[in-house]
């Protein structure tokens, strides 16, 4: 949907909070447009203008706050991003587009490279359960349902003298 995002947000501002939450149920939404409209003026209006799609907004809205640069050093720093980034293919960069923008960004800004992913954990920390770890489950969730059900007890002791079969 296309939409003068930052006006719109900034409109939605003046509503008292019961009218905001008759216009978006979600608190999520409602937050993501408060964080909007405090986007600096100038920010705001070029967006606009531009007919940036929401997850542009957003991404410039949520620029973090650091020690390195201010937010509103991050957000600038974010705005030159998306405006490189759409002048230079035609067209509004994708969600994942938006992340990979953001890591390039906070690297430049902290001089630190992003953390690298967590390393996937080695087959013996995946083992499979044992058959013990089975049948103690097993043992104990026959006690939690013959606690609640009494009635049901007889036949849980039978299935378990089966071999829960």
């Amino acid at each position: 949907m296309e939409r003068l995002w930052y006006r719109f947000a900034t409109t939605l501002q003046r509503l008292d909070p019961v009218a905001r939450s008759k216009v978006y149920p979600s608190k999520n939404t409602r937050t993501a447009l408060t964080r909007i409209a405090q986007l600096p003026r100038v920010i705001g209006d070029e967006l606009d203008e531009l007919r940036a799609p929401l997850r542009c907004y957003q991404f410039i809205a949520y620029a973090p706050d650091r020690l390195e640069a201010p937010r509103n050093v991050a957000q600038d720093a974010r705005r030159r991003a998306v405006l490189a980034f759409q002048a230079e293919r035609q067209r509004w960069p994708r969600p994942r587009e938006l992340s990979i923008l953001a890591l390039k960004i906070d690297e430049r800004i902290t001089g630190r490279a992003a953390p690298a992913p967590a390393a996937a954990p080695s087959d013996e920390a995946q083992a499979q359960p044992t058959r013990e770890d089975a049948v103690a489950v097993a043992e104990s969730l026959a006690r939690m349902v013959a606690e609640k059900h009494p009635d049901l007890a007889g036949h849980l002791k039978a299935f378990a003298l089966r071999g829960g079969r």
